[in-house]
C-alpha cells in the first residue's frame, strides 16, 4: 500500500514545488517525496474535497505510491511550469475550503490579469479575491503565505522587475504588453507607493499587516471611465472577526472605518499632486462562528476592496463631507464568509 499523506501535506509540497520553480536557477531538478503523484490526484482531491461540508478542517487521505517524484525544466521553462502549479495551488485550495473554481490567470512573472481595458479594474479585483482569500487561509495556517508588516513590503516593492519577453510565448503579445505598462505605471509611482507603505505601519491604532507571498506585488493599475486606478491590493488582519452580533456588512463597516480610512488618507495625503484619478484598497479579514469553534474549523477568509475618486477623498480629509458622505460616493465590492470567491457590489453605511 502506498503513503497516506493528508490534504494539508500535500498544500505544502505544491507550496515546495512553486518555490523552486521561482528559483533563478539555470537549471531546476525538483526533487520531493510523491510529487508526480501529487499533481496526478489533483483532480480527485478536487472532487473529493468539495464533496465534503464547506470550510471543514478535513482529514482526507490518499494512497500515494512511495517512488520519489524528479522533474527537469529548463530556465526558459521556468514561468510556465510555475504558473502552472500556482493554478493547481489555487484549484486545490478552492478544493479544500469547498469554494468554486476560480478562473485562473497564467501571465508569465504575475499571477494577475494586466489588462488595462475599461473593464481591467473590476477583472482585477476579481483576481485579487480569489488570491487574497487564498493567501489569507494559507498565512493563518502557516502554510506558505505569510502575515508581514510594512517593512517587508517595502523591501519586496525594490525586488519588483520588468516582465522578461523570453518568459512569453508568442501568442501571449498582448499580455506581455499589459505586463509592460504595468511595470511602466509602478515605476512612474514607485516613490509614492513606497511612501504610502512606509507610513501606514499603523492602520490608526492597530499594528498594519499585509499577505505576502512572494510571487506578486502588491498593488496593481487599471482604467476606469475617467482615469487611471492605482489599488493596492494586501492590506489584511490576522485575527478574525467574531460573527456573533454582527453581519457582513456591519464586518465590512468597521474594517473600513478602522483599517481602511487611515490609509486613504495617506494615500491622498502622498498622492494628491499626481495624476491619478481614483484610489482603491483591498482589505482581507477572516471571520469565525461559533459553529466554526465548535467543529475546529478554521475562520472563512472575507475581503472588501473600495475604490474612491481622488477628489471626493480630498473633501473628506478636509472634513467638507462626512464619512458616510465618503461611503455613498465610493464604489465598494465585498466577498463575504459566504460568498466563496464572488464579489459583489454593496453600499455601506455607519449608523
Amino acid at each position: 500500500m502506498g503513503k497516506t499523506v493528508s490534504v494539508l501535506k500535500v498544500w505544502v509540497q505544491l507550496r515546495k514545488a512553486i518555490d523552486v520553480l521561482a528559483s533563478d536557477e539555470e537549471t531546476l531538478t525538483i526533487r520531493m517525496p510523491h510529487l508526480d503523484a501529487v499533481l496526478e490526484i489533483v483532480e480527485g482531491i478536487m472532487v473529493s474535497c468539495t464533496s465534503t461540508s464547506p470550510g471543514e478542517n478535513i482529514g482526507i487521505a490518499f494512497n500515494i505510491g512511495e517512488v520519489a517524484g524528479e522533474r527537469r525544466a529548463k530556465s526558459a521553462r521556468r514561468c510556465s511550469c510555475c504558473a502552472c502549479l500556482r493554478s493547481l495551488l489555487n484549484l486545490f485550495c478552492c478544493a479544500v475550503l469547498g469554494l468554486a473554481m476560480p478562473v485562473v490567470y497564467a501571465n508569465g512573472p504575475t499571477s494577475a490579469p494586466t489588462t488595462m481595458g475599461t473593464e481591467s479594474l473590476l477583472d482585477k479585483l476579481k483576481v485579487a479575491t480569489t488570491k487574497n482569500k487564498t493567501s489569507w487561509t494559507s498565512a493563518y495556517l502557516k502554510t506558505g503565505s505569510r502575515f508581514v508588516q510594512n517593512e517587508e513590503v517595502v523591501k519586496q516593492l525594490a525586488h519588483i522587475a520588468p516582465p522578461d519577453p523570453k518568459k512569453f510565448a508568442a501568442s501571449e503579445a498582448q499580455i506581455l504588453q499589459d505586463a509592460q505598462l504595468q511595470y511602466q505605471l509602478f515605476k512612474v509611482y514607485l516613490p509614492n507607493i513606497t511612501s504610502i507603505f512606509q507610513n501606514i505601519g499603523m492602520f490608526g491604532s492597530e499594528v498594519g499587516t499585509f499577505l505576502l507571498d512572494d510571487l506578486s506585488a502588491p498593488q496593481a493599475f487599471a482604467t476606469k471611465a475617467g482615469g487611471t486606478v492605482l489599488v493596492l491590493t494586501t492590506l489584511a488582519a490576522t485575527e478574525p472577526l467574531e460573527t456573533r452580533n454582527s453581519t457582513a456588512k456591519t464586518r465590512a463597516v468597521d474594517i473600513m472605518s478602522t483599517r481602511m480610512i487611515p490609509v486613504l488618507r495617506e494615500m491622498d495625503k502622498v498622492l494628491r499632486d499626481s495624476d491619478l484619478v481614483f484610489y482603491g484598497v483591498c482589505f482581507t479579514y477572516g471571520s469565525r462562528s461559533n459553529s466554526d469553534e465548535s467543529s475546529m474549523k478554521w475562520p472563512e477568509p472575507e475581503m472588501l476592496a473600495v475604490i474612491v475618486p481622488r477628489d471626493v477623498l480630498h473633501q473628506f480629509v478636509e472634513g467638507q463631507i462626512t464619512d458616510n458622505d465618503l461611503l455613498a460616493k465610493c464604489e465598494m465590492y465585498l466577498s463575504d464568509r459566504d460568498a466563496r470567491f464572488n464579489l459583489q457590489r454593496v453600499q455601506l453605511r455607519r449608523d
